[in-house]
Parts: C-alpha cells; sequence; structure tokens
C-alpha cells in the first residue's frame, strides 16, 4: 500500500514538494521490501536453492532499475512524466492481485506450532509433491522441517553469544572505537 499511496501522490502531484513526498514514501516501501523479500524467499526455498534464489532476486531489483532507467529516456519531458510515476501504480496493482497467490512461510508456522500440519502441506506443495504421494516424499519433508528444528536451536544459541561478542567488543576501547567508525 506504501508503493500504491506513493505513486499516486507523485502522479498526482501539482508541485515538487509533493513530488518529493511521493518519493520519500516509495524509498521507505523500497527499504522494507529489500529487506523482508530476501528474507520470505529464503524461508520459501529449499536449503539447496537459498542462496541462488537470493541471487535471482537481486537481479531482479536490478533489471527493474534498468526498465526504469529506460522508460525515463522516453517519458522525461514536460507533458510525459506523469506516465512515468504512473508505472508504479500499474506494478502495485499488479502486486497486490499476485498477492492472493503467496503462501505463509512453513518455516514461520512450524516455529510457531511444530504440530502444525499446515506447514508440511505448504512444504509439500512448494516442492512440487502430488497431495497424494505423502509417503514417497514425506521422509524428504521431515528432514528438511528437522533442518528447521536445527535451525531454530543454532539461533537461540547463538542469540547468546551474538549479545556477549557485543559487550566484548564494547569494551574493550579499541574495539569500541573500531565499531563506533563502523556504524557511523
Amino acid at each position: 500500500l506504501f508503493f500504491l499511496t506513493g505513486g499516486l501522490i507523485q502522479t498526482l502531484a501539482p508541485n515538487l514538494r509533493i513530488i518529493t513526498l511521493g518519493r520519500f514514501i516509495i524509498g521507505f516501501a523500497s527499504g522494507i521490501t529489500t529487506v523482508l523479500v530476501p528474507i520470505y524467499l529464503g524461508e520459501l526455498a529449499p536449503p539447496a536453492l537459498r542462496g541462488s534464489i537470493g541471487t535471482v532476486n537481486q537481479f531482479a531489483y536490478v533489471i527493474g532499475i534498468l526498465v526504469a532507467d529506460i522508460l525515463s529516456f522516453r517519458l522525461e519531458n514536460e507533458t510525459d512524466w506523469r506516465k512515468l510515476f504512473s508505472v508504479t501504480i500499474f506494478v502495485c496493482l499488479a502486486q497486490l492481485i499476485l498477492t492472493c497467490f503467496v503462501v505463509e512461510s512453513p518455516r514461520w508456522l512450524f516455529q510457531k506450532n511444530p504440530k502444525d500440519p499446515e506447514a508440511k502441506r505448504i512444504l509439500q506443495q512448494l516442492r512440487g509433491y502430488p497431495q497424494h504421494d505423502v509417503q514417497e516424499h514425506g521422509a524428504d519433508i521431515e528432514s528438511e522441517l528437522s533442518t528447521y528444528v536445527q535451525t531454530f536451536s543454532q539461533r537461540e544459541e547463538g542469540d547468546l553469544s551474538h549479545a556477549m561478542l557485543l559487550a566484548q567488543i564494547l569494551s574493550h576501547p579499541h574495539y569500541r572505537y573500531l565499531f563506533v567508525c563502523i556504524i557511523t
């Protein structure tokens, strides 16, 4: 909805300040999606393909930027600039329609409730296993779900070690200076 709001504001803007407001809203939405989409794709992807799917996602961002640049060369004049901004609205509407086909993350469902049959069903659907072949591919599904359990337990252990590591960095004067330089 941020993209739709920003696109509408830009397209209908009476002056440069309102266009800047629309650009700010779209930039905010872009920042959110740049973080959330790779996380979601990583949760849906089979472990062996996570890196490849993340790469394809980044490539899609770059292609989107290229298409926007190509359109801007053609539409950057006094009469057509609103058409360029209206492309955002149409892309957003397409995304909203396609959202109907988005599934919940099986990893998230399994973390919430390890006995939830929906997590297994979605995982089976994502891997392309037919619903009636539960016996044949059940071991694959169970194996992937067990990697989720391992990941969750490692993450819980890692949270404590990261907190301890940060405390050690901040307590050492040389590392603290380096940490401040990196953050700023």
